[in-house]
């Protein structure tokens, strides 16, 4: 094999590593966004749920203070009942503290009704939270994961484009530019292939191609893919 081909082979190992690295680290925002996505739910969740929580317990406490007046009302009717002198008024009267009387007493089934439903939200909400502070907590190590996961990346890209650079400096100029040209075709490796029963990559090598590769005088590239060829 041409001691060239195997300095562009382990140049590409290191290229891919480097390659690897940097879509690991390109693709992390959007790993953390979603994650941020996540927590901004379940807090908007938990808080959509607490404030539904509060708005049953202000309508109890304003049926409370309604049913409270009512009955205050019934308390100065019959007082006035006392005083009256003629049956009209006092029939009257009778009827509105009747009226009232009913009222008192849907008001204060209602108060019930609701009271039992603010319990079952109330244990709801409850579950709710301590549950949405677990699954926040987990997401946020997840997060602290990918910061941490980020530092190591970058630090891991630094040190292979140092590895790649110096590599890079101990193939011949000729060869470097056809492994760059590979490298403006391709996103990904391999950008160094073998040719194996005349196919390299799936794809038939035509005679004249393999036989470049054998008399291993230069640099030879597939006329089909465009990447660099060699015999293993």
């Amino acid at each position: 094999m041409d001691p060239e081909i195997k300095k562009l082979l382990v140049l590409q190992e290191e290229d891919a590593k480097k390659i690897e690295a940097e879509r690991q680290l390109a693709a992390l925002p959007r790993e953390v966004s979603a994650i941020e996505k996540k927590i901004a739910d379940e807090l908007a969740l938990q808080t959509a749920e607490n404030n539904k929580l509060k708005e049953k317990e202000a309508l109890r406490t304003a049926m409370r203070t309604e049913r409270i007046a009512a009955e205050a009302q019934i308390v100065k009717y019959k007082t006035q009942q006392m005083q009256v002198k003629k049956n009209e008024e006092y029939t009257a009267l009778t009827h509105e503290i009747q009226r009232m009387v009913d009222q008192v007493s849907e008001r204060e089934g209602a108060e019930i009704a609701l009271l039992m439903e603010i319990d079952e939200v109330t244990k709801t909400v409850n579950e709710l939270n301590k549950t949405s502070v677990e699954r926040v907590a987990e997401l946020k190590k997840q997060m602290q994961l990918l910061r941490d996961g980020e530092k190591k990346l970058q630090a891991d890209i630094k040190s292979l484009t140092i590895s790649v650079e110096t590599l890079a400096k101990e193939i011949k100029p000729k060869y470097m530019r056809a492994y760059d040209n590979v490298k403006l075709r391709y996103k990904r490796p391999p950008f160094v292939v073998p040719v194996i029963d005349r196919k390299a990559q799936g794809l038939r090598v035509s005679g004249e191609c393999e036989s470049a590769i054998r008399k291993a005088t230069d640099v030879v590239t597939d006329e089909n893919s465009g990447r660099i060829v060699y015999l293993p």
